[in-house]
């Protein structure tokens, strides 16, 4: 499978747009560039607090896609490391100002065996401390430009109500929330029909109906709009366990085709002990107000046939928060090359002086332990094929990251 390169969208994907031809690698690209602020009423994400555990990682069980969640000192959430083995690599830096709002992410891509800073995203919030805007910058020839600024209004019960594109001073798009009884009923998407007239009119394309059942999300309907008539395109369904916790979600064409479906597996950890990832550009992980968290999502997509098909598990690790500690959170991961392996790799972006590196594998056996210096070269030929944890340490930093030998 072939990972394209990170590009940030200049413009927001719909949310009604899912993904009903695109295989797991498509799908992938798809969740990855489509970084959009997500205000699904069902989403619910813990910020701060005090909590027995939080998300470390998550990985396919085939350890294609690694994804590892970084804290700092505050137990905010500091960096996100995506990695697809010798192929993508991509961090993603966040900064907070002095009320704990997120104001600025930073996104860095492996290029050549070097980090380059490849987009950033600035956000600004309203006198109610919620955002009321997203600019992103992209990084073309080693100039950052401007693209797509996005502007956020709310009610007076702080629910959005309207979100608003702008690009080169021209409004491209407006979507507009509907509520009853304090829960999203209608999401509609307009678009400018001429962008670079002064008088342009906007003309609704899309639009997204939510339904509930005591109060938890359990149909969308996604609408288009022809010029002369709404019709449905598709829909997305949820189901849920006596506990409260979504486990099944499907997602079906206009004909009544299932195109997609994921269904959960939960432990008896409790969302609101844990600490949750937060960021608007998040699409992993989805909590849908569970009570308990989930531990592996068995996901189904469309094959080149168009046929649905078992495409893999998504696995999401906790740790005890207590246990670990805080001393790694503030750091990035080292880098590992060549990651799938056959016996070398090369651990560079150390800090200078000794480390001591042990291989841990999936089982937490110590199966290598020697120390090292930046650069080391280490012979993994001896180990067996499969998943393994390096680790890293040296007397104030912890370093870890997966490798895959094969």
């Amino acid at each position: 499978m072939k990972k394209i390169l990170l590009v940030i969208l200049c413009c927001i994907v719909s949310a009604g747009a899912f993904s009903q031809h695109l295989s797991l690698q498509e799908r992938l690209n798809t969740d990855k560039n489509a970084k959009v602020l997500n205000f699904r009423p069902a989403e619910k994400m813990a910020l701060s607090g005090d909590y027995n555990y939080r998300l470390d990682s998550y990985n396919t069980d085939d350890y294609y896609l690694n994804c590892n969640y970084y804290y700092d000192s505050q137990r905010r959430l500091q960096a996100i490391y995506e990695i697809v083995p010798a192929e993508y690599e991509l961090i993603d830096s966040i900064r907070y100002n002095e009320y704990n709002q997120m104001v600025r992410l930073d996104g860095y891509q492996l290029l050549n065996n070097e980090w380059k800073n490849v987009y950033y995203i600035e956000y600004t919030y309203n006198n109610q401390g919620l955002l009321a805007s997203r600019s992103n910058y992209n990084n073309f020839g080693g100039e950052f430009e401007l693209g797509g600024i996005y502007e956020y209004f709310y009610n007076s019960n702080g629910q959005i109500t309207t979100m608003e594109l702008t690009m080169a001073d021209m409004l491209l798009q407006i979507v507009e929330y509907e509520y009853e009884n304090g829960l999203l009923a209608t999401e509609t998407w307009s678009y400018a029909d001429d962008p670079f007239s002064p008088n342009t009119t906007f003309s609704a394309n899309e639009r997204m109906d939510y339904s509930y059942t005591n109060g938890n999300l359990t149909l969308i309907t996604y609408n288009t709009f022809d010029g002369f008539a709404w019709s449905v395109y598709g829909t997305r369904t949820y189901t849920y366990n006596e506990a409260g916790n979504c486990t099944e979600v499907h997602a079906y064409d206009g004909n009544g085709n299932e195109t997609e479906r994921s269904l959960f597996t939960y432990d008896n950890r409790l969302l609101e002990e844990t600490l949750m990832p937060w960021t608007p550009e998040m699409t992993r992980p989805q909590t849908f107000n569970n009570r308990n968290l989930y531990t592996l999502e068995e996901y189904w997509a469309l094959d080149a046939n168009f046929t649905l098909q078992y495409v893999c598990d998504y696995e999401y690790n906790y740790v005890d928060i207590d246990a670990v500690g805080l001393a790694d959170v503030e750091q990035l991961p080292l880098s590992i090359a060549p990651n799938p392996t056959e016996s070398l790799i090369t651990l560079s972006g150390l800090k200078e002086g000794v480390h001591q590196m042990e291989v841990i594998d999936m089982a937490g056996r110590v199966m290598m332990q020697e120390n090292i210096t930046n650069n080391a070269t280490i012979n993994l030929s001896d180990l067996q094929k499969g998943c393994y944890l390096v680790k890293v340490m040296n007397n104030t930093s912890v370093y870890t990251s997966k490798v895959v030998v094969r």
